[in-house]
């Protein structure tokens, strides 16, 4: 599987999006606040669990994955960026092996060729069957078909409306909250999606060369994003840097090239203790410079309505996925 995405639906990352929608009988509707009013009843349900999640590689795999949130004419990844300079797919592919994240995607459409007012719902998964790990072999649950309940946390309302042409779902805007388990014991890393678009090919046995993108709002990122990050930086730094100071990692880890990045343990700095604390993380140039909001959304009395006002209050993000059959009670 091609994990840069490079050449991902190309003709849908930049176009200029509007909060209104025509759905459901051609009427003019809420299609953002009230996507299910804009869905064709008469559509049956797929279920699906995404089986990998796909993290930019770098900057360039970042701005490549990513969408025009805002209709400014720039692809739009900050967030993306961030989490591919901490070099984190690993984590997140053991993570989905291992059951600790669960995505559900349900598709209800006429069609999974040729289909209007079809739509997709992110939900959160739990109980799988068969179980996802035999001693040290895991992504059981991940082989098509298995069974899942619907997770009680699992967020109202994560559905985006769209149609499908050509096999190609595209969708949005709506709103998704992910959960995404980053650590094996540590805080999940919760992203409150606003303005959330989706693409992706539509089959049968699965979902491939999927994007969804959308922005979380910068008040969320403290609670929501830098803890779950310093989990799993706590998790690297424990594995790799099993020594003491000055020298504290094993050379050319993944822990080693944290601490040397948010630590300054690489310049003999007195302030290195071969911990990365929360403070650190948040109080770092380099995060603080990507942190920074890119993207306009909202109004100035919090509704949605991109590129209005000017003011960049959210950060983007877009991520890839597959996904394989699974079985589920539809929302």
């Amino acid at each position: 599987m091609n994990r840069s995405l490079l050449g991902l639906l190309p003709a849908l990352l930049f176009v200029p999006w509007l909060p209104g929608c025509t759905g459901n009988g051609g009427q003019e509707q809420d299609c953002y606040g009230d996507p299910l009013s804009c869905m064709d009843a008469s559509g049956s349900d797929h279920g699906y669990v995404v089986d990998d999640i796909i993290i930019p590689e770098d900057a360039d795999d970042a701005e490549a994955m990513g969408m025009d949130l805002d209709g400014d004419g720039e692809a739009d990844n900050a967030l993306g960026k961030v989490l591919a300079t901490f070099q984190l797919q690993y984590e997140v592919d053991a993570r989905v092996a291992a059951g600790d994240s669960i995505l559900l995607v349900d598709v209800r459409a006429t069609d999974l060729a040729e289909a209007t007012d079809a739509g997709l719902w992110f939900l959160q998964g739990a109980n799988p069957d068969p179980a996802p790990c035999v001693g040290n072999s895991c992504g059981r649950h991940l082989q098509g078909g298995a069974s899942f309940t619907i997770d009680t946390e699992s967020p109202d309302g994560a559905l985006i409306h769209g149609d499908i042409a050509g096999g190609i779902l595209s969708g949005g805007p709506g709103t998704v909250t992910l959960r995404l388990a980053l650590s094996q014991g540590g805080e999940p890393l919760t992203l409150p999606l606003i303005g959330a678009f989706v693409a992706t090919t539509v089959q049968e046995d699965g979902l491939v060369d999927g994007t969804l993108a959308g922005a979380v709002h910068e008040d969320d990122i403290d609670t929501a994003v830098l803890p779950a990050v310093r989990d799993v930086i706590t998790e690297l730094v424990e594995l790799d840097c099993p020594y003491a100071l000055p020298d504290c990692c094993i050379t050319g880890t993944n822990g080693a090239f944290l601490l040397a990045l948010l630590d300054d343990c690489s310049s003999g700095s007195s302030t290195c203790d071969c911990q990365v604390t929360l403070e650190e993380l948040a109080e770092n140039t380099l995060v603080q410079s990507m942190l920074r909001s890119d993207v306009d959304l909202l109004d100035n009395t919090g509704t949605y309505n991109p590129g209005l006002d000017g003011d960049n209050e959210s950060i983007s993000l877009a991520i890839g996925f597959t996904a394989v059959t699974a079985s589920f009670p539809p929302p």
